[in-house]
């Protein structure tokens, strides 16, 4: 399916963010979304209200989550919403994040984008990245599990050497990679 978004509201993302309501459900922005967008807000819901994060962090997620399905990450290529998760993470990242994410369910497309570009943001800290490595690596679809190593390719961190190695994957061009990122952090 072709998503024929007007640039005007893709780049609205983060003025937005600054005039949603209480409700970012019922938000004109969100109203005016695909549904796509509108699974992801109602799959951070539930019938007590928001399943983790803060206010603030919830409407983040939401935000960067519109971008990254209305915009699909391209390997090699720098994602708008890069600058968003960037600014985030310098703030100081909403500590649920990881919840956040993993919490999309089947929105596979959406975990792995959020690796993607958390991947590529500085200033994680190590906690935070072996809690996604880790939820990463457990998920089902081969999708994320590749994203999650290539975030550890793009952090270079060999701190996470160790969470790599006790990973086996049964796909075998993603058993390889892992080897070989796993080569590549060791030097």
């Amino acid at each position: 399916m072709v998503l024929n978004t007007p640039t005007r509201d893709y780049e609205r993302t983060d003025q937005s963010l600054e005039q949603w309501d209480d409700s970012p459900v019922t938000s004109p922005f969100l109203q005016s979304a695909f549904d796509g967008i509108l699974q992801v807000a109602v799959l951070v819901e539930s019938d007590d209200g928001w399943v983790s994060g803060s206010e603030e962090g919830r409407r983040r997620f939401l935000a960067i989550s519109q971008a990254l399905i209305l915009e699909p990450v391209e390997s090699c290529m720098r994602h708008p919403a890069q600058d968003s998760v960037d600014a985030w993470v310098a703030q100081g990242i909403d500590p649920e994040l990881p919840s956040m994410i993993f919490e999309a369910g089947e929105r596979h497309d959406l975990i792995a984008s959020w690796l993607h570009v958390l991947g590529h943001a500085d200033g994680l800290g190590p906690a935070r990245k072996r809690t996604l490595l880790r939820k990463g690596l457990a998920s089902p679809c081969v999708l994320v599990r590749d994203a999650a190593i290539g975030a550890v390719e793009q952090w270079g961190d060999t701190e996470l050497v160790e969470v790599l190695r006790t990973h086996r994957d049964s796909v075998p061009w993603l058993a390889k990679y892992t080897r070989d990122v796993i080569r590549d952090l060791q030097g």
